[in-house]
Parts: structure tokens; C-alpha cells; sequence
């Protein structure tokens, strides 16, 4: 699944992710307030929350995925 969001206006946005099960967690696959080669994650890190800000002008693209255990 893929959660896809736009902020068109010149303010920042808090945006709430759809919930997970346990199992599960949201990658960042493209945020493009960051510089590159960030903007774009081939190896999207987790997103450690369910709230995620959004600046101005940008747009997010987290795809869900198992939850990567760390050891």
C-alpha cells in the first residue's frame, strides 16, 4: 500500500498516517522538501511515528511494509 500526499500551500502540515497492525510499519520513499539524494529513498527509512510534518510546497510518498526487526 502507498500513502501519497500533497501540501500545496505555503504553510507546513502535520499529517496522521493510516494506523498498522503490529506487524507493519511506513518507509519514506519520496519527501521533496529534502535535498537530493535524499528527496528519493531506494532504501526508504522507517518512519518511527504515525504523524509526519510536511512542509510547504511538498510531497510525501511512504509505502507500508513489514516491520524491519533490529537486533
Amino acid at each position: 500500500s502507498l500513502y501519497i500526499a500533497f501540501n500545496a500551500t505555503q504553510d507546513a502540515i502535520e499529517l496522521e498516517l493510516p494506523p498498522l497492525l503490529p506487524e507493519e510499519e511506513w518507509s519514506r520513499v519520496v519527501d521533496t522538501s529534502l535535498s537530493p539524494p535524499h528527496d528519493f529513498e531506494e532504501d526508504p527509512p522507517s518512519l518511527l511515528a504515525n504523524v509526519y510534518t510536511l512542509p510547504a510546497y511538498s510531497s510525501l510518498i511512504a509505502k507500508k511494509r513489514k516491520r524491519v526487526l533490529t537486533i
